[in-house]
């Protein structure tokens, strides 16, 4: 993985949990305060939570564009954040705590739903060391609360609910903590099934590329138009239609290599592999036959139409002299067209169309001769 998708991941990430802290936090409180408000349990008005809940809805917020603008998330910066984020809602739990007055042994297992949260996606310690907090900060509202109150006597009231609520939440945290661990393996197993089948479908993928192309030009190799020749024949005995098969050599090659070298030789047979693709039809399949040798298989074609467009590709190929080094090779090819005739096969055609190609050599190349008129040049 590059720096920025690994950059992009972990700001994704950071951005997450920054968000569910809204849900781990902020929502059990959205939820409990106005049951506190309206069931008498606190005389503090609905304003002053929605109050809160603003400032709390703006942190998050500031946190969400801060996270977005970094240019750079590290591993290292995700216990910054973490901690900035557990020392925001530490503060606004003990004003919450103050606020709900006698609504506040509810807000305390609330609070302890935190517990689970760090079982969840922290260590032990950190989920022990939170909890003492949220003990301290509880007792700390409690006492205010008591004392505005004029009830201090009752103190050890909410020392007795923080001793019957931490060994519940001890048991939620726990099991939280064993269901969230299944979760993220089964998650983990499931991105890691994906990911493996991402990659053996690349692999196929790869594999049957290299087994259908010609490792040099790109085009497909004798094996792939073998294939295509034997579909296209048992389509054609279907629909009785017409299909014309082109074999293409080029002239003078030999001398090419033996004046340039092999490596001239290479970028010949490219550049004239990208002008036999744009010359052809999508429909048509260009292929390599064999050293500088070239096949074409062009569908419900007919004899003329093939002539046709494979002058055009010679012309195309005659007229794109190839720069080599300090050098400008002109490059001509000749090739012997022969339509398939249903009764005979695609054997008899490829044998007829090299024929051609022979007489189109013979006759001073550099040209196109078909089937239909060798016998007319012979």
């Amino acid at each position: 993985m590059n720096c920025n998708a690994q950059n992009n991941k972990l700001k994704a990430i950071a951005l997450r949990n920054t968000r569910s802290t809204l849900f781990a936090y902020a929502i059990p409180a959205l939820i409990y305060s106005p049951i506190v408000s309206y069931s008498g349990l606190s005389s503090v008005p609905i304003w002053a939570f929605l109050v809160m809940y603003g400032v709390v809805a703006a942190f998050i917020l500031v946190n969400l564009a801060i996270i977005q603008m970094l240019p750079k998330v590290s591993y290292e910066l995700g216990a910054p954040i973490l901690y900035t984020q557990v020392a925001f809602f530490m503060g606004v739990f003990v004003f919450w705590i103050v606020m709900l007055e006698q609504g506040r042994y509810g807000g305390l297992f609330f609070a302890f739903s935190m517990l689970v949260y760090t079982y969840a996606y922290g260590s032990k310690a950190l989920a022990i060391s939170i909890n003492t907090a949220i003990v301290v900060l509880y007792l700390a509202g409690s006492y205010h609360v008591l004392s505005s109150q004029g009830n201090v006597e009752n103190f050890t009231k909410d020392i007795l609910a923080i001793m019957a609520f931490l060994p519940v939440s001890i048991i939620l945290g726990r099991v939280g903590s064993k269901l969230a661990l299944k979760k993220r393996k089964v998650k983990a197993l499931f991105a890691e099934q994906k990911a493996t089948e991402q990659k053996l479908q690349e692999t196929l993928f790869k594999l049957e590329h290299a087994a259908t192309t010609d490792e040099l030009t790109g085009l497909i190799n004798r094996r792939e138009i073998n294939n295509r020749l034997s579909y296209e024949y048992q389509r054609l005995n279907r629909t009785h239609a017409t299909m014309s098969i082109l074999i293409l050599d080029l002239d003078h090659f030999k001398s090419i290599n033996d004046h340039y070298g092999h490596p001239c030789g290479d970028e010949v047979l490219k550049h004239v592999a990208s002008c036999l693709t744009s010359a052809f039809r999508s429909t048509d399949s260009v292929s390599r036959w064999g050293g500088e040798e070239f096949i074409v298989l062009m569908p419900a074609t007919s004899l003329a139409e093939a002539h046709a467009v494979s002058d055009r590709a010679l012309e195309t190929i005659a007229r794109s002299p190839i720069r080599y080094k300090d050098s400008q090779i002109t490059v001509t090819a000749s090739g012997g067209i022969s339509e398939v005739i249903p009764s005979e096969g695609v054997e008899s055609a490829l044998h007829h169309a090299d024929e051609c190609l022979y007489e189109a050599k013979k006759l001073g190349r550099n040209q196109i001769i078909s089937s239909m008129n060798i016998q007319q040049v012979c």
